[in-house]
């Protein structure tokens, strides 16, 4: 059955946004919002497992603003025509399920809203909530998801720590209203779901509810699998479930081909690009004797990004510290050590402003933007100030390197090394992917790494020519060779470091200054100061489960 063709039904989830008002007595009035397009089925509905000593009272509909008819002993078999209007609860073995009717077919407004007793649970030093508000193996995952979880009182950044898991995006304190927001990068796939764990202080709410647990054991919990104190951004957790999807797909094929279109179009296009990810990144094995003698690419260098990606050698750190190398050589920037300290002597290296640097894309505009006020007015950023801001200001270090993908995307595309493909057959997905000549690009960065890790055995150059090793000691940067390059040149021609605007004292601060930054945004992100979702992890939490949307 699933090798015939199947009619295409335009089922559309548009956007789920669900708002949390947690009481004082640790007690959560939830409302949430779908925007749909409904073409088929008869009933929507969401499973809510694992509740603990919770329980779902005042549970309420309304579709397009009128308000849904309650009834009890809800009947699944019955027909679209009767369930329209009404709304029910399913008893099952491991919750229960909030059904209600899809009425006609069209544009929707779904409002249904319910409280959870005992959301917030005292735990042995503090309190937590740890609830999955989104499930995953939705039979259409929406477009985008938004949660909003406001107290009593409103939350400060000494009253809450946050973090989020299962999706692509964020959450963070809003600290102008106090409340916590969590939403969405990207459209979700089916393997997608949405888990918040927030912790407070103790006695902040008068819950009656609690667990035998640490606020150190529950995070020890929810961190298994995910990327919460560690750099690993690719988990295997995001793959795990990939795989359970597709073995209820396999599960459900014959009884049910329809509904399961949308989790084979999401399965099919993240193996897809999981295949073309494994053979770009293949390149490297294949091209490490291979050398590319020239710069790799004549526009801006921050356009690299996505197709860097690809490598195993590109991190954050490195674009970060190509900027500063660049901004070096320009003379708008420079690092100078001074001594501190009246009895035990030390060092300490600041950041000079001297000029604004020439600022060629809108990534690297709002990257200078972002020192420029972590220095506050002043000409000189000590590397202390910098951790305090980039602690502080994680969101806006979030948002600079999506901004900076997307601008990467934007411009590779124009230029012809991207372009949007469409596969599937019956299940059509679209992915953005390398042309011939993105290949090439990557390809050439890959030789052109090669070429100056073994400079000083393959030069061939007929002149020596400071200012093109100037250009490439910020592509070492791109790359982080950037301080075993130097050596080679200095080997090379002992002339170069009184000629260069570089010193190796300025290779190595631009790198520790990167570090510093990466490193005050893992600690914040991980100490729960909110920042990026982790996809992974998320393990044992209460309420959600898995499934819902339409049947």
């Amino acid at each position: 059955m699933i090798l015939l063709p199947h009619p295409a039904y335009a089922q559309e989830f548009y956007n789920w946004k669900v708002d949390v008002e947690l009481q004082e007595n640790g007690d959560g009035l939830v409302k949430n919002t779908w925007i749909t397009k409904e073409t088929k089925g008869t009933e929507k509905y969401l499973p809510i497992e694992n509740l603990g000593d919770s329980k779902i009272l005042n549970f309420k509909v309304s579709d397009n603003g009128t308000p849904l008819e309650p009834i009890n002993n809800w009947d699944s078999d019955r027909s679209r025509e009767e369930k329209a209007g009404k709304s029910g609860i399913l008893k099952t073995n491991n919750g229960l399920e909030l059904v209600f009717g899809v009425g006609e077919y069209g544009d929707h407004k779904y409002e249904f809203e319910y409280t959870v007793t005992n959301m917030v649970k005292a735990l042995e030093n503090g309190q937590s909530l740890y609830w999955r508000f989104i499930n995953d193996k939705l039979s259409t995952p929406p477009e985008e998801i938004e949660i909003t979880v406001k107290g009593f009182k409103p939350f400060t950044k000494d009253d809450v720590n946050m973090w989020s898991f299962g999706y692509p995006g964020e959450v963070v304190l809003d600290e102008s209203t106090g409340e916590i927001k969590a939403r969405s990068s990207e459209s979700l796939k089916s393997s997608h779901f949405a888990t918040l764990l927030l912790q407070f202080p103790e006695n902040y709410f008068n819950t009656s509810s609690s667990l035998n647990k640490t606020q150190e054991e529950l995070r020890e919990q929810a961190f298994e699998g995910s990327d919460y104190g560690r750099e690993e951004e690719n988990s295997s957790t995001d793959r795990f479930f990939e795989i359970i999807g597709l073995l209820f797909i396999g599960l459900f094929v014959i009884a049910a081909p329809f509904a399961i279109i949308a989790g084979v179009r999401s399965y099919r296009s993240s193996a897809w690009m999981r295949k073309l990810t494994k053979e770009y990144k293949s390149r490297e094995k294949m091209l490490e004797k291979e050398y590319f003698r020239e710069l790799p690419y004549t526009g801006a260098f921050s356009n690299l990004s996505h197709i860097l990606g690809y490598t195993s050698f590109f991190t954050k750190e490195n674009i970060i510290t190509a900027f500063l190398l660049k901004w070096i050589k320009e003379g708008a920037i420079e690092f100078k050590s001074s001594e501190k300290g009246s009895i035990i002597k030390r060092e300490e290296v600041s950041m000079l402003f001297h000029k604004s640097p020439s600022l060629n894309t809108a990534s690297e505009k709002e990257f200078y933007n972002l020192l420029m006020e972590a220095a506050d007015g002043k000409n000189r950023l000590e590397e202390e100030d910098l951790k305090k801001y980039f602690k502080k200001n994680y969101v806006k270090y979030d948002n600079f390197f999506m901004h900076l993908e997307g601008h990467s995307v934007s411009a590779l595309t124009e230029e012809g090394y991207l372009e949007e493909r469409e596969d599937g057959g019956h299940y059509k997905y679209k992915m953005n992917v390398l042309t011939d000549s993105g290949q090439t690009l990557l390809d050439k960065n890959i030789m052109f790494k090669n070429y100056l890790e073994e400079y000083s055995l393959l030069n061939e150059r007929d002149s020596y020519n400071v200012h093109l090793w100037e250009d490439y000691l910020i592509y070492a940067a791109i790359y982080g060779i950037a301080e075993e390059v130097y050596k080679e040149f200095e080997t090379l021609e002992p002339g170069f470091q009184n000629d260069t605007v570089f010193y190796p004292y300025y290779i190595h601060h631009s790198y520790l200054y990167s570090s510093a930054i990466q490193s005050s945004y893992d600690s914040a992100r991980s100490a729960g100061s909110g920042g990026s979702s982790s996809i992974g992890g998320g393990g044992g939490s209460f309420g959600g489960g898995s499934g819902g949307g339409t049947r």
